[in-house]
């Protein structure tokens, strides 16, 4: 995808014609996105996830087979880990729409919008994660269904300004129709990421520490290609949706 939006040609009455949402289009425009923007999207992950990192390296530090795990070091790098995330995706949304619209990305600015929309995330995510697990708890398909419905719920908060439930609302609207090309992003998304983790899982099981550190560089790599992934599903989703352009969209963060 180009900086600028990408339609496929002018209608009879001289109007935009929408490009449609397909996956092709979105991992193309993930990759391309994120290979322009490679090191500050993966320093910006890296400082968020640190102190996560960190935590989890000294819970495995002194591990060795049959010992019990410091149960309560990991439950705190785990709450942190978690927090990090909603960081994450705030700050990343931010500097994904300043690329967009052809605009330098500035980590300060990334950072300071992160912040600001920290809890926005956290609120929006807890509630499809709660959704979520629900569904899954019932039966498999409706808890699949219901990930589909409220993939984008994050991005629309950090973006709209939305609340959460109303959040989830705009993501179930973005989304209908569009249910099985978003439903088979993320499916590839997660086989692609899944795989490399389960090999290094059995290749490293033995060695807690050495897994720890190569699982966290991966994991760098996973969190920042998924959040960038959510934001470019977002912008699609309203691009074939709406008339609108990057400038438009993109001017909430003026």
């Amino acid at each position: 995808m180009s900086d600028t939006p990408e339609y496929l040609s002018l209608g009879l009455d001289g109007g935009r014609i929408r490009p449609p949402f397909q996956l092709e289009r979105v991992i193309g425009a993930t990759a391309k996105t994120f290979a322009a923007n490679l090191l500050p999207f993966l320093f910006i992950t890296t400082v968020i996830d640190a102190p996560a990192i960190v935590l989890n390296l000294m819970a495995l530090r002194d591990m060795r087979p049959g010992m019990m795990p410091n149960w309560p070091l990991f439950g705190v790098a785990f709450l942190t880990a978690m927090i990090g995330r909603f960081l994450i995706q705030g700050t990343l949304t931010f500097g994904v729409f300043q690329h967009l619209r052809g605009k330098p990305v500035k980590l300060g600015e990334c950072f300071a919008w992160g912040v600001r929309k920290a809890w926005t995330a956290f609120l929006t995510s807890l509630l499809v994660a709660l959704a979520v697990m629900a569904g899954f708890i019932a039966c498999i398909v409706p808890g699949l269904y219901i990930f589909v419905i409220f993939s984008v719920s994050v991005p629309v908060a950090v973006v709209e300004g939305n609340g959460a439930l109303a959040a989830l609302a705009r993501s179930r609207q973005l989304t209908t129709g569009h249910g099985w090309p978003v439903f088979g992003v993320f499916v590839l998304f997660y086989v692609v990421v899944g795989v490399p983790s389960a090999i290094i899982n059995i290749l490293l099981a033995n060695n807690f520490l050495a897994l720890a550190i190569t699982s966290s560089v991966y994991q760098i790599f996973a969190v920042t290609i998924a959040a960038v992934l959510a934001c470019v599903v977002y912008y699609q989703l309203r691009e074939s949706e709406e008339d609108l352009d990057t400038t438009e969209l993109a001017a909430v963060f003026d």
